[in-house]
């Protein structure tokens, strides 16, 4: 935390400044010594007269904040998957933001500007630390190193901020080093953030153009430190974005990718520095495309949505990186690869993407109102799904009240308002090449159209002189054929088809996603085939035995089971739109996790060590006890800094072999 300024004023007691009189000073509007005297003639006040002195400041120009804009430069060759993956990371955490991605120099910036570019001549970490500061300067924003993983959004803080840098810990060169709380701390600029044209960045561009050497680091890190002296710039701290160490060594490198591909994230941790350079960019590539992390082989549509990104940085935060491609783009090939997967567009039994013993995370489309987001489950599609083969609790209060608030805004009607007791019986026509049809509804998988033989069925069963609608799936309108209706039965083309269902008195489907929204009004229905309902009670299941369709008008479920089912339908749900805390609160999402080893962390991490170091007694290896003891030893003495790092170190020796613990 920065102090904020103190003085002695003659004859009044120590006085020590508001935040709001520190801004006023930033902004220009007062002196310091004016801003003391104030201060004192307020503390001195009665209570209402110092508060309405304090409210003086509505007057003053309000402190920009940061532009909703990421910055990232990538020159040079063609850009490695893994530089485009972390990018994806850190993008993750900021949606609707902009995002620019400088890949060259500004063809219209000042003669100053190429000077300072060129004169490192093809030394691309010179020129990149030259072209950093220009969006800072023009644009504002954010700028992060392409090679920073992110893990979640950066302190709200630095949007309130003039100027925002970051530091380390002593480091070795002298040019980017400066004191704070009396020690000696690195300037670091991998992640810096700026108004447009502020009074700080201004000077560092200024102090950057003169820059005549091209030592490492000499247009970056050390205008950095040397802007972090002039005062004015809010600092970020070392456990949120440098948690691994700066040092561009090799084993540096491999603890942060071990870090990033394998051990869950500490609640602190902002984003990860792979320090790629260290290494070299092809080999860490290399490396990357070789490690089997989890996959996710999805629509183009949820490709792009932010419920993706929730799902790919909780599963990050747990240790378990995601690659995400568009289920066309060698979806087999990428089936195969993967130990743990994520899918959705390409449709089989359920069984056959658990082949070799993936863990599997199924996405379809919500079943409560498609558009409105997607449906999650680790057991399967439709009659494979949890819901339909795990025990499901109780709705709460609060659950009910989600699926009614849910059902008012996407349906326009109160739920189990009910339809029409004197009005038709609609059939809800599925396209023919629908997966739940062909693997889960018998004549699915002949040669006969399917919709046919739904119609045929009714037709034979349904009671004579009961009004029936046929309404064709909106992608198939024309694909039902009028032979295979009777003459009373009439075709619904109608664009609002929850306004149709509102005049109907009860509906038959195969395994129609409308079937589960027709249960959320009220309205009796039949089905065909076999989906995610199965067993619950809520619909006439007729897979078995369609002469049951002739009881239909008389049929009526019950309203428990129903509300069980809705809520439990809505338990599965997330909007596109879903943060992490959405995501993670999902026990689908938690289940598979948990299969695939990297459980969401709960706990704090002293109680992860006070549990690992419990098993390690259970286990009772001597070698792994005493250095259990020593760990435990220097842990009752160390300063707090260090309190988690020894705790880490006890969660890491509960996880080794006995055999290797002591090495």
């Amino acid at each position: 935390m920065i102090p904020r300024p103190t003085a002695q004023l003659q004859g009044v007691r120590k006085v020590t400044l508001t935040w709001d009189n520190m801004l006023r000073v930033h902004a220009g509007e007062i002196t310091p010594a004016e801003a003391f005297a104030e201060q004192a003639a307020s503390e001195a006040m009665p209570f209402p007269q110092a508060l309405s002195l304090s409210k003086r400041r509505h007057d003053a120009p309000p402190i920009p904040r940061i532009p909703r804009i990421l910055h990232f430069i990538w020159f040079g060759n063609q850009e490695p998957e893994l530089v485009t993956w972390l990018r994806q990371t850190v993008v993750d955490q900021y949606p609707g933001w902009q995002v620019k991605v400088w890949r060259d120099k500004p063809a219209d910036w000042p003669q100053e500007w190429d000077e300072a570019f060129e004169r490192g001549g093809d030394d691309l970490v010179h020129q990149s630390d030259v072209l950093r500061w220009w969006p800072l300067l023009t644009q504002g924003g954010i700028y992060f190193d392409s090679d920073f993983y992110g893990v979640r959004p950066l302190p709200t803080s630095i949007l309130e901020a003039e100027f925002t840098g970051s530091f380390g810990g002593r480091g070795s060169r002298p040019g980017n080093r400066f004191r704070l709380n009396g020690k000696h701390r690195s300037a670091f600029c991998g992640i810096m953030a700026s108004i447009p044209h502020g009074k700080i960045v201004t000077a560092m561009v200024e102090d950057m153009l003169q820059v005549q050497t091209q030592e490492w680091g000499a247009t970056g890190m050390n205008v950095l430190a040397r802007g972090i002296k002039r005062g004015g710039v809010h600092l970020l701290s070392p456990k949120h974005i440098y948690a691994i160490g700066a040092s561009r060594k090799g084993n540096t490198w491999d603890k942060a990718y071990r870090h990033v591909m394998h051990e869950p994230k500490p609640a602190t941790e902002c984003a990860v520095h792979l320090w790629l350079g260290g290494k070299g960019y092809a080999d860490c590539n290399a490396q990357f495309l070789a490690e089997r992390t989890a996959t996710a082989a999805v629509t183009k549509a949820i490709l792009n949505s932010q419920a993706l990104a929730s799902i790919r940085t909780i599963s990050g935060r747990a240790g378990l990186p995601v690659r995400a491609f568009r289920s066309r783009d060698g979806f087999r090939a990428r089936h195969k690869a993967a130990s743990d997967f994520i899918t959705w567009g390409v449709k089989w039994k359920s069984s056959w993407y658990r082949r070799g013993g993936t863990n599997v995370l199924y996405l379809e489309n919500a079943l409560l109102s498609q558009r409105s987001g997607i449906y999650i489950d680790h057991a399967g599609y439709f009659c494979d799904s949890s819901i339909a083969t795990e025990p499901q609790p109780d709705p709460t209060h609060t659950e009910i009240a989600r699926l009614q608030a849910h059902c008012t805004q996407r349906f326009a009607w109160p739920w189990f308002a009910g339809g029409d007791p004197e009005g038709p019986i609609m059939i809800a026509c599925q396209t023919h090449n629908d997966c739940s049809v062909r693997f889960h509804y018998h004549p699915g998988r002949g040669k006969a159209p399917a919709m046919q033989a739904l119609c045929d069925a009714c037709a034979d069963y349904l009671p004579s002189g009961v009004p029936v609608i046929v309404r064709p799936h909106p992608r198939e309108p024309n694909r039902i054929n009028p032979d295979w209706l009777r003459p009373d039965w009439t075709l619904d083309t109608s664009k609002d088809v929850y306004a149709t269902l509102r005049t109907c008195r009860a509906m038959v489907t195969v395994s129609s996603t409308l079937a589960t929204e027709a249960l959320a009004l009220g309205l009796p229905v039949a089905c065909l085939g076999r989906s995610a309902w199965e067993g619950h009670g809520v619909v006439l299941e007729c897979a078995n035995d369609y002469s049951r369709l002739a009881g239909l008008p008389n049929w009526a479920p019950e309203e428990w089971p129903v509300l069980r089912y809705l809520c439990a339908v809505m338990r599965h749900q997330l909007p596109y739109d879903a943060t992490p805390d959405q995501v993670q609160a999902n026990a689908s999402v938690r289940t598979w996790l948990e299969r695939a080893g990297h459980p969401i962390q709960t706990q704090t991490l002293a109680d992860q060590a006070t549990a690992a170091a419990a098993r390690i007694r259970a286990a009772n290896a001597p070698q792994v006890l005493e250095h259990l003891l020593a760990l435990e030893a220097k842990l009752d003495t160390c300063k707090r800094c260090s309190r988690s790092r020894l705790q880490r170190k006890i969660i890491d020796l509960a996880q080794q072999e006995p055999a290797d613990a002591g090495s």
